[in-house]
């Protein structure tokens, strides 16, 4: 009687290791898996006027949608159409951030982003607009 009780106990012991394994694996992949990595632009126009800046950051989302907290993606940045249009103020590539300012023109600016996360290059166009007096 006592060996079929041991076993029950160690049938038990394992069980509750296998479903400890299993949740800490969902949670590591629903909510710390990179499973796609976004562009936010911050405001979403440039205007002709010298003070007009704009913030480009590339930010990882996991499985469930939302922003993946304490990892940062890093990335390359390059501005395609517009370079005479734009000027870049501040570029970090290790933490996907890239600030550009305005030369005063308008136009469009598209910009090509490379994460190590992303199968194909993100397009992102920025639409540099005349300032309404």
């Amino acid at each position: 009687m006592d060996l079929f009780q041991n076993k029950k106990k160690m049938m038990n012991y394992a069980a509750i290791v296998v479903l400890i394994l299993t949740v800490s694996y969902l949670i590591y992949y629903f909510f710390f898996n990179v499973y796609e990595v976004v562009a936010k632009t911050e405001p979403e126009f440039l205007y002709t006027d010298r003070n007009s800046t704009v913030k480009i950051e590339v930010v990882p989302v996991n499985a469930l949608g939302s922003q993946i907290l304490f990892r940062k993606v890093s990335c390359t940045f390059d501005i395609r159409e517009g370079k005479e249009l734009v000027e870049v103020l501040n570029i970090n590539e290790n933490e996907g951030m890239l600030l550009l300012g305005s030369k005063g023109k308008s136009g469009k600016v598209v910009i090509v982003i490379h994460s190590k996360f992303s199968l194909l290059p993100m397009y992102l166009e920025i639409e540099i607009l005349p300032t309404k007096v």
